[in-house]
């Protein structure tokens, strides 16, 4: 399961995993990001404990929304409000190359 969530989470160059049943900081993150002008993805994981257990294995954080950048786990909503606030949101996005 690990490989198909970290083959997810570098299909674009931010992917977002979040939740859509009463999930504040997710849609403050959705919020920072469309404030930002990031493109993103979301992968919805409120079907059920499993996708949330299985991206919890992966990352070592039962925190939503969780943050992928150019592939990389860079934690919540507060780890991607830190990044925006200092510019180095925008550098890594810009810097992000997919492998094809």
């Amino acid at each position: 399961m690990g490989n198909s969530i970290a083959k997810e989470a570098a299909s674009d160059k931010v992917v977002i995993y979040t939740r859509t049943d009463a999930a504040t900081r997710c849609d403050n993150a959705k919020e920072l990001l469309e404030s930002s002008g990031v493109a993103y993805k979301e992968v919805d994981v409120s079907g059920g404990k499993g996708a949330v257990n299985n991206l919890s294995k992966f990352t070592g954080s039962y925190i939503l929304p969780q943050v992928f950048v150019c592939g990389n786990f860079i934690g919540g909503f507060a780890d991607l409000a830190k990044l925006a606030e200092s510019k180095a949101l925008e550098k890594m996005v810009g810097e992000c190359k997919l492998a094809e």
